[in-house]
């Protein structure tokens, strides 16, 4: 979501924040969809904090961003087809 443009690390952490809410709300396991993993950066070396996420938790999220522009919208497009 960083590489797409105009989506700050900011509003990538309360878009990750709602959905695991929305999950929560609808009686779903967000663990199942949200996992916390940490990735080493032998550039920096330091340990990074991600997330894996199963397609449904993409979605979800990505309904999320209150940004929106070309690259994002082209990118939702895609994700409806599939």
């Amino acid at each position: 979501l960083v590489f797409s443009g105009d989506v700050s690390q900011e509003n990538i952490m309360v878009a990750l924040q709602k959905s695991i809410q929305i999950c929560n709300l609808a009686g779903i396991n967000s663990k199942h969809h949200f996992k916390k993993i940490y990735v080493y950066d032998a550039a920096v070396n330091a340990i990074c904090v991600d997330w894996r996420m199963s397609k449904n938790g993409v979605n979800l999220m990505a309904m999320q961003l209150p940004s929106l522009n070309e690259k994002i919208a082209r990118w939702l497009w895609e994700l409806a087809d599939l």
